[in-house]
């Protein structure tokens, strides 16, 4: 419901105070009219909340009470305005304190209505004001009739048959000297434990006490997992070794050296298997010789390599007093002895000036080892 109009009609209004006469109602009603927009009567059933307010525009309710289901018919309600509000559970009457108040009117969720409405007095509140309270330091001129009791705020002072029943002991006159203190009474029974208090803040932490004596060595204990690897430590001194520096050079004067082999059989061995087509022995030299072999001792194999019993190369170095040879023979057969072969040969023809050599070939006989010369070259 947007921009509804309300027509109020007010029937009767509580007296603010304490003093009501017993036939002065409460309270009152309001009584209302509720429009759309269109000025069209509304029906069903609607929230209202009704607030006093001491003044005509802002400030706070004194008095706030919400009626969830307000029925509505032909436009028509009517609400009780008493009891105990919503916000402060008091009357109206209790929080009624001046002589202005203002009615404010909300409908469902719609914005309160304006301008306030400002409450007056009814007839039964006009004579309750004149009739049921005295103004202070008022004076009553003649005879003072009071038809009931008298009573002092909730007690009852003089009865209905003028018998006072307040106080026995009458007015209260000033204050008297303090009179001598009594003796003390006896000590009461012990009381009850009381519940512990909360915990202090800790203390300031204390010097550091002298260390103790050494207690008994504990049992062992379980064996920790392996540790990360330690760093790599520094290098050890060289070991003793067979070879001995002269110079530049190393120098093993003793025995045979083996390399791939632990039985060598001369000066140097060399043994090993390659798959991907390396030298046993590899040379580079920038020098004039690559692999030089000095032999001193006549008919003795300069250079014999040997492939098993498949074949063999020589480099021979024959004896001087048979014309001084100079060979490379070749060998094919299980031994160099026995198998077919061919041979190329130097031989020195002069052994003074003017030199002359000549250049033969061989190749084998009939199978029984041997080769025989089948040309040659002269100087």
């Amino acid at each position: 419901m947007r921009n509804p109009r309300l027509f109020i009609a007010l029937a009767f209004l509580s007296v603010p105070g304490r003093l009501f006469a017993e036939s002065v109602p409460p309270g009152f009603n309001v009584q209302g009219r509720l429009t759309d927009s269109q000025g069209v009567n509304r029906n069903g059933n609607f929230q209202i909340a009704l607030g006093v307010f001491p003044i005509a525009a802002g400030g706070a309710a004194v008095w706030y009470k919400a009626f969830p289901s307000v029925p509505v018919r032909n436009g028509n309600f009517q609400i009780p305005l008493d009891g105990q509000d919503d916000l402060y559970n008091k009357t109206l009457s209790e929080q009624l304190t001046g002589s202005d108040a203002y009615l404010e009117i909300k409908v469902n969720d719609e914005a309160p209505m304006v301008p306030r409405q400002k409450l007056l007095s009814s007839p039964y509140a006009i004579k309750s004001r004149s009739a049921d309270r005295l103004s202070p330091n008022a004076v009553a001129e003649g005879d003072l009739n009071v038809q009931g009791s008298i009573k002092a705020g909730n007690t009852t002072v003089v009865d209905s048959a003028g018998k006072w029943i307040g106080d026995p002991t009458g007015l209260q006159g000033p204050q008297g000297i303090q009179g001598p203190a009594g003796l003390a009474g006896q000590t009461g029974p012990k009381g009850d434990k009381g519940d512990a208090g909360q915990q202090g803040p800790p203390g300031v932490k204390g010097d550091k006490g002298d260390t103790g004596s050494q207690g008994t060595q504990g049992i062992q204990g379980v064996k920790g997992d392996k540790g990360d690897k330690g760093d790599t430590g520094a290098q050890g001194l060289p070991g003793a070794s067979p070879f001995s520096l002269v110079g530049n050079d190393a120098v093993y004067p003793q025995g045979n050296i083996g390399i791939g082999t632990a039985s060598p059989q001369g000066k140097l061995h060399v043994e090993g298997i390659d798959g991907y087509g390396n030298p046993a022995i590899y040379t580079k030299t920038t020098g004039s010789n690559g692999i030089r072999t000095d032999i001193d001792t006549a008919n003795t194999d300069v250079l014999n390599l040997l492939r098993g019993a498949e074949g063999a190369l020589l480099l021979v170095n024959a004896n001087p007093a048979l014309n001084n040879w100079a060979m490379i023979n070749f060998y094919g057969g299980y031994s160099t002895s026995h198998g077919a072969g061919a041979g190329i040969g130097a031989q020195h023809i002069s052994q003074s000036p003017p030199y002359k050599t000549d250049l033969a070939f061989f190749t084998s006989d009939s199978g029984d080892g041997g080769i025989a010369e089948r040309m040659r070259i002269t100087n």
